[in-house]
């Protein structure tokens, strides 16, 4: 349903004039794909849920969460035995052409006490594509930037590095974005058992710096 969603957005956008650079316009500004992008997660959502999209370096705030997005890298990926023993990651990273996009990013929780992340986000392209990562690719960046782990809630008040590895086609590391999204756990009024669903409650989209080129993301493989 999401890659519907996106291919309206890239469709929009080419009617539109996407790929420009500049704020001004829709909600906090952005370029022009990041501002149908945000339109349309408005329309994904039939209690029109807002999305302000915003351009890149911006700090980014929902809920109690805010969020700052670094200089991402496109790097060569581990994609190999006996490296990486999950074959899904080991297929994604290990296509012809595919590098990994490392994304660092930052965030802190604004409220007074220790809160689970009720914020998470994607990272798509231009093409509409989301992106999928590999825990293996993320592990070794974390281990040898030594991230710091904050476990299953966040403690208020101080800003933590984290990072998304993302397999992506070298030619579509340029121009991606991130979505990020607020769930909340809702009963469902149009269920007679009241079963619980998840709902978005606040959504941002916010344009992602092109990356710089790295090495092996593999330590031991430079």
């Amino acid at each position: 349903m999401r890659q519907s969603v996106l291919s309206m957005v890239v469709c929009v956008g080419l009617v539109l004039g996407c790929g420009g650079g500049g704020g001004g316009g829709f909600g906090g500004g952005g370029s022009d794909f990041a501002q149908n992008m945000a339109k349309h997660g408005e329309q994904e959502h039939p209690e029109a849920v807002p999305a302000l999209s915003y351009g890149v370096g911006s700090e980014l705030t929902l809920g109690d969460f805010s969020f700052r997005i670094g200089e991402p890298v496109l790097m060569e990926p581990e994609d190999d035995l006996p490296y990486i023993k999950n074959v899904t990651e080991r297929n994604r990273f290990g296509k012809e052409g595919v590098k990994a996009l490392v994304i660092p990013y930052e965030l802190k929780n604004n409220s007074p006490v220790k809160k689970k992340r009720d914020v998470w986000w994607t990272v798509h392209t231009r093409a509409g594509d989301e992106l999928y990562g590999g825990g293996y690719n993320e592990g070794i960046y974390r281990e040898e930037h030594a991230l710091e782990s904050y476990g299953s809630e966040v403690p208020p008040g101080k800003w933590f590095k984290n990072v998304y590895v993302m397999a992506v086609p070298e030619g579509d590391a340029n121009g991606t974005l991130g979505w990020f999204k607020q769930w909340e756990t809702r009963i469902n009024e149009k269920d007679p058992r009241g079963r619980k669903i998840e709902v978005v409650i606040a959504q941002a989209v916010v344009d992602i710096a092109d990356p710089t080129t790295g090495p092996h993301i593999n330590p031991a493989r430079r």
